[in-house]
């Protein structure tokens, strides 16, 4: 009978050491994973907290020019009543102490004490 090349067994032509040695590859398969999935934990962390970062910023910004525009809306309303009241105490100086008699209620001819009546006493 011929013979067939190899030992017919059917055994791995490498030496085998133990049964430990199947699981060798697993292990460093699962600290090179777990490392990676730090690294990857990581990246994520960085990513969102720089996110989450520039997210507040921009809402702090966007705060401040509504706060803005809000004030100066409120300025120019102030602005506005005080030049319109302005303009009512020049007209009411002009029209000299008959207006402040009539703006008061005092029936005209009453003197009031310290206004003149332009007279130049």
């Amino acid at each position: 009978m011929a013979s067939v090349s190899g030992s017919g067994e059917g055994h791995s032509s490498q030496p085998r050491h133990g049964d430990d040695d199947a699981f060798l590859p697993i292990v460093g398969a699962r600290k090179i994973i777990t490392n990676e999935a730090r690294e990857f934990l990581q990246d994520l962390l960085e990513t969102n907290s720089s996110r989450v970062q520039n997210d507040v910023l921009n809402r702090i910004q966007e705060s401040r020019d509504r706060l803005e525009v809000e004030i100066r809306k409120l300025l120019h309303e102030v602005r506005r009543i005080a030049e319109q009241a302005l303009d009512r105490a020049r007209k009411v100086k002009e029209e000299g102490t008959p207006a402040v008699q009539s703006a008061s209620g005092i029936a005209p001819g009453v003197d009031l004490p310290g206004v003149s009546d332009g007279g130049g006493k």
